[in-house]
């Protein structure tokens, strides 16, 4: 189908360049013609330069998938994008128990396409993102004060439990804290899924070894390892993420975009979270990079947990871990394991 309108002329022209095609169709899908989470993000920057309009990553989830669905979010006068919630319904529809999915930022949105195709149809899935979608941390802020905003959108959606939760990196952590804060108000956690989410402890040794010149080594001999094209690869993605922070700390480029993601604070965010351990039973999804990096195969659980831990470990690093092929490793896990957890309708006992 062709273009209709001038956004969607405007549109399949941004399409077309990034994905490297010749003619983008009105009602083709962006992932399924090549687009992942890093296209994604230079999309959303995209639009915004050419047309003036910034759109949130979750609308990618609903029309915005296609280019005929993200000219329509752009015409229409009474467009209403998002709110003020912290959670974004992924698949709000379903008769099973509702899983709540905490994520370090919008652009972690993006791994929920692969878990709602393992889910099935019938598995709500609210997702929820830190107040300012994770884009700057504040050392004034705490993770205490994240964990009870999200807290409290959780509690206004679901009343009482049992609770289903899981979540990714510093979204883990979040999970962690809720459902410690949970059970000791009295209610079921029925599950509670992280992936990739270290240890306070664990934490804090991984920060030191980010910024030390030992770390800084073993990830370029890593890059190096895959070959040129991935050594070029991470090369780009580094540039892109670093410089235009460097950039604008000097005041000689606008403050970053909001899909830019402060890694280095919400390291430093969980580095100092007073974690008090409960005994909600974890499933915990480990990356074979994070394990070796943090030299733990349980990033560091096994000491302040005091119930069950299943430790699942997933082949490649920390962002390969939740895209094609490893992530059905841990979508697959993850849905046989919520699926048990629903089954009992009460919370594990370890």
């Amino acid at each position: 189908m062709a273009p209709r309108t001038e956004a969607e002329a405007m549109l399949a022209a941004i399409w077309a360049q990034l994905l490297r095609v010749e003619r983008v169709g009105m009602e083709d899908n962006f992932f399924e013609l090549g687009g992942h989470s890093l296209l994604a993000v230079r999309l959303l920057i995209d639009v915004e330069h050419e047309l003036g309009v910034r759109l949130p990553v979750e609308s990618l989830f609903k029309e915005g998938a296609t280019v005929a669905g993200m000219a329509a979010m752009i015409e229409s006068p009474r467009r209403r994008l998002g709110d003020s919630r912290l959670i974004v319904p992924i698949q709000p529809h379903g008769s099973a128990p509702v899983l709540f999915f905490l994520h370090p930022n919008e652009t972690s949105l993006l791994i929920m396409r692969h878990f709602t195709r393992v889910l099935g149809a019938d598995q709500p899935v609210l997702s929820l993102l830190p107040e300012g979608g994770g884009r700057r941390f504040q050392p004034s802020r705490g993770f205490e004060d994240l964990a009870s905003q999200m807290l409290d959108s959780i509690r206004e959606t679901q009343a009482y439990g049992p609770y289903n939760l899981a979540g990714y990196s510093l979204g883990g952590n979040l999970a962690y804290e809720i459902a410690g804060r949970l059970q000791a108000a009295g209610e079921s956690v029925a599950y509670l899924g992280l992936l990739d989410a270290e240890s306070p402890a664990a934490a804090a040794g991984y920060l030191h070894w980010l910024l030390s010149t030992r770390g800084r080594l073993a990830r370029s001999a890593r890059a190096l390892k895959g070959g040129p094209r991935a050594t070029l690869s991470k090369a780009d993605e580094a540039v892109r993420r670093v410089l235009p922070i460097l950039l604008a700390s000097a005041r000689l480029h606008p403050a970053p975009p909001p899909t830019v993601f402060d890694w280095v604070g919400a390291v430093r965010v969980v580095s100092g979270w007073v974690c008090h351990p409960h005994t909600v039973p974890v499933d915990l999804y480990v990356s074979e990079h994070m394990a070796n990096d943090t030299g733990s195969a349980s990033l560091g659980w096994e000491n302040p947990h005091r119930g069950s831990l299943a430790v699942t470990a997933v082949p490649g690093d920390h962002m390969s871990m939740v895209t094609k092929p490893y992530v059905r490793v841990v979508a697959e896990t993850l849905a046989s394991a919520l699926r048990s957890a629903q089954m009992l309708g009460t919370e594990r006992v370890s």
